[in-house]
């Protein structure tokens, strides 16, 4: 699998010079899904005081989805006390706030009962702005991703609809919605 391959040059540093330890971390956590074995360099960079607190928990999350949970539990703990914010990971669009949704995504994967996820979604539902987002397409992409995989079960969630010229109505999960838009006639 090509996708593999690739994720697998990152975690190696052969796809070029400026593969830092965010990328590795994060193409191990990917890798881990895919069910790839597990290298010792998750471990490493886990226990890396050095890096960030993000690297620190993706790697740890790795060796957790790769059957280390005993080893890798402790690690996603001593990261999660450090601050997602601190060090420079040199990703496009990097934030606070996709940090922290990334943070919220991997415990939701991995330990969705972990005692932080509630003051990660706290501190999601802190920063949107007057408008009620998060202030990029990306980062709101993010942040609802995250904050979906809080949902209990879809049949539990409720969303209000409204059309124009519509009342407005309430839709639960169990319920499929048919809309059609049509487009006015621009002739």
């Amino acid at each position: 699998n090509r996708s593999v391959a690739f994720l697998d040059a990152v975690v190696c540093g052969t796809v070029g010079s400026d593969v830092t330890p965010g990328d590795r971390a994060y193409a191990l956590y990917l890798l881990s899904a895919f069910d790839a074995p597990e290298r010792d360099i998750a471990k490493a960079l886990a226990t890396d005081a050095e890096a960030p607190a993000l690297v620190r928990l993706l790697a740890a999350a790795a060796l957790i989805r790769s059957g280390r949970a005993a080893a890798g539990m402790p690690l996603l703990d001593q990261a999660l006390r450090g601050s997602l914010q601190q060090g420079a990971l040199r990703w496009d669009f990097d934030s606070d706030i996709r940090r922290v949704a990334l943070a919220l995504c991997v415990l939701a994967d991995i330990a969705p009962d972990h005692a932080e996820v509630p003051q990660l979604v706290q501190r999601l539902r802190q920063v949107r702005n007057q408008d009620g987002h998060w202030g990029t397409t990306q980062q709101n992409a993010l942040v609802l991703l995250a904050l979906s995989k809080r949902l209990a079960s879809p049949s539990t969630a409720i969303a209000r609809i409204r059309l124009d010229a519509e009342p407005q109505r309430e839709v639960t999960g169990e319920e499929r919605v048919d809309m059609v838009f049509d487009r006015p006639d621009t002739r």
